[in-house]
């Protein structure tokens, strides 16, 4: 899988806040002039309703009951890929 610098920074960064992230945070600009980010390979985006599927882990549930008003999530599905893509990544950089 080819992956650019610019998706692989957007997978550390949701990495870094716990594998999930809001969508309201998952924008670009500020204000009136805000667009959404696109979502990274690896990622989905999740919809409250389908969140309690057997297929998505806790950490994506517990997102969802730390903030009952959410509709959804942008995650990290494929957590195994997501990390190897991390791990080739900063070996290339040394």
């Amino acid at each position: 899988m080819k992956v650019t610098k610019t998706q692989l920074s957007a997978i550390a960064e949701i990495k870094q806040q716990g594998g999930a992230v809001l969508t309201s945070e998952w924008v670009s600009g500020n204000g009136r002039f805000t667009t959404k980010r696109a979502i990274p390979p690896c990622c989905e985006r999740i919809e409250k309703w389908s969140s309690w599927f057997p297929k998505y882990p806790q950490r994506i549930k517990r997102k969802f009951t730390k903030h009952p008003r959410c509709q959804a999530l942008i995650a990290i599905t494929d957590m195994r890929t997501a990390n190897r893509l991390l791990k080739n990544y900063e070996e290339d950089t040394r």
